[in-house]
C-alpha cells in the first residue's frame, strides 16, 4: 500500500468512521479515529519541510486519490461515495488536523479546502473545528429539542 493509500483510507474507511457520529459517540470514535490517522498525517506534513509548494501538491494528490476511488465505484455508487468522504473530510480529517500541534497541519486542511473548492466550486466547505461540532449536536428526543426545555413548570411558563 502506497503512502497516498494509506493517508486515502481516512476517508475511504467512511462505512468504519461515519456510524460513529453521534452526539454520544463522536468523542470516543474521534480520538480513535486521530490516533489512528494522526500521526500518518502528521509524517506526510512533516516530509513537506514546511514547504507550501510541497503542502499544496500533497493536498492535490490526496483529492486526486479521493477522486480515484469515486471513479474506481460502480457508477451507481459514485456520488454517495463522494459524498461519505466529503462527510468524512468535514468532520473527521480537517478537524484532527486543525487538532495536530503542527501548524503546518492545520494549513494542509485549509489547503484540502480550498483545492476542493477550486475543484468542485458547487460543494465547497467551510472548516470547523471538533469542539465546534461536538458542540453543535441537539439534545433531541424524537425530534423535540430538550436544549430549552428547563423542565421546571415555572420557567417553562415565561
Amino acid at each position: 500500500m502506497s503512502r497516498m493509500d494509506e493517508l486515502c483510507a481516512a476517508v475511504r474507511a467512511s462505512k468504519e468512521w461515519l456510524p460513529g457520529f453521534s452526539r454520544r459517540e463522536y468523542p470516543r470514535v474521534f480520538a480513535k479515529y486521530r490516533e489512528t490517522y494522526g500521526p500518518r498525517f502528521a509524517a506526510a506534513v512533516r516530509e513537506c519541510d514546511g514547504d507550501l509548494v510541497k503542502l499544496e501538491q500533497l493536498a492535490n494528490a490526496f483529492l486526486d486519490g479521493m477522486e480515484a476511488g469515486w471513479k474506481a465505484e460502480r457508477f451507481w455508487n459514485r456520488s454517495a461515495a463522494r459524498a461519505d468522504q466529503r462527510h468524512m473530510l468535514i468532520v473527521f480529517l480537517s478537524p484532527m488536523l486543525m487538532e495536530e500541534r503542527d501548524p503546518m497541519c492545520s494549513r494542509l486542511a485549509g489547503m484540502l479546502r480550498q483545492c476542493w473548492a477550486e475543484r468542485w466550486p458547487k460543494d465547497a466547505y467551510q472548516l470547523t473545528t471538533y469542539e465546534v461540532i461536538q458542540n453543535g449536536f441537539r439534545n433531541a428526543i424524537f425530534g423535540i429539542d430538550l436544549a430549552g426545555k428547563h423542565l421546571d413548570p415555572e420557567k417553562d411558563r415565561k
